[in-house]
């Protein structure tokens, strides 16, 4: 038994809700239902935007009040889109990036919050914004063809960023680029405008880098919403898969890593004594989902008479 009962959970999506195949298997959409019976709060904390992740969320159902941290920690709404909180790249910074990785260009991408317009409309055309989406195509196919509806090809890039500013930019390529490209803008001017935060598929030998506002992140949301919630860290568990939930783990008082997470992640948590929770492929978050739900039905029971 927990010292203190668990209160909130903080769920992934991609390497640990959903399976490698993309779906989201019955046991995990009970486990969900069952925490949330049991009066424990469950939040998304994605680095899909909300919209992205409400397509893959809706067998699950979940209530309209549930908050999504979404765009790795840029915005956090309700599922139903009430706005709790979002930050943007100025525009000046969005240009200059731009500049600074423009022999990356051709995968280069900016994420743009449009679910004001329509907070239940799973589309938003120009929410995302590219040159052309052909270098894209080859690296992650799936991801294309689901948001193709709401990528703007515009060349050059930056005539779409002079209006309404950007949430956070997106660039991928093999794990050893990535990892120079953030070190490229953690030494450049605008390292202390930006806050990267890496997401690393070995077994595909592809990276993303997020490329938030600075002070931007998962954790930093988590920890913004416990603090309206008057939560402590002991009374939170996260579980995630990769290195852009390392900051939200950190926070947490109980943080999971998925088995089949990025090998320097899973090491790094084992080293640090963080729980391992069995891969997304055997339903790895549903166990723990699980756990966390008898333990808090444990904490409501009444002390058996003297």
């Amino acid at each position: 038994m927990l010292a203190e009962p668990v209160r909130l959970v903080a769920l992934d999506i991609d390497g640990t809700l959903i399976t490698s195949t993309y779906q989201l298997t019955p046991r995990t959409v009970a486990a969900i239902h069952a925490a949330i019976a049991a009066g424990l709060e469950v939040v998304i904390a994605t680095g899909r935007r909300h919209t992205f992740a409400l397509r893959i969320l809706a067998p699950v159902n979940l209530p309209d009040a549930t908050v999504i941290i979404s765009a790795s920690g840029t915005v956090v709404r309700t599922r139903a889109g009430a706005l709790i909180e979002r930050h943007h790249m100025p525009n000046q910074v969005a240009l200059d990036l731009c500049a600074l990785l423009d022999a990356h260009r051709d995968r280069l991408v900016f994420t743009f919050d449009k679910v004001d317009e329509d907070p239940r409309a799973l589309a938003h055309p120009g929410a995302l914004l590219m040159e052309k989406c052909g270098s894209f195509y080859a690296l992650f196919e799936k991801w294309v063809s689901d948001n193709r509806t709401d990528i703007l090809e515009l060349s050059p890039m930056e005539d779409g960023l002079h209006g309404d500013p950007p949430i956070q930019a997106m660039v991928c390529g093999s794990i050893l680029q990535m990892r120079d490209v953030e070190q490229l803008i953690l030494t450049s001017p605008l390292a202390g405008h930006l806050s990267p935060h890496r997401t690393e598929y070995v077994a595909r030998g592809l990276a993303i880098l997020d490329v938030l506002p600075a002070g931007c992140g998962k954790g930093v949301a988590l920890a913004h919403l416990a603090k309206h919630r008057s939560l402590a860290p002991a009374q939170i568990a996260a579980i995630g898969d990769n290195f852009n939930d390392l900051d939200m783990l950190e926070f947490v008082g109980h943080p999971y890593v998925m088995a089949n997470g990025a090998p320097e992640m899973v090491a790094s948590a084992s080293a640090r004594g963080w729980q391992i929770a069995p891969p997304n492929d055997e339903d790895g978050a549903a166990t723990i989902l699980e756990m966390l739900t008898a333990q808090a039905l444990a904490a409501l029971a009444p002390s058996p008479a003297r």
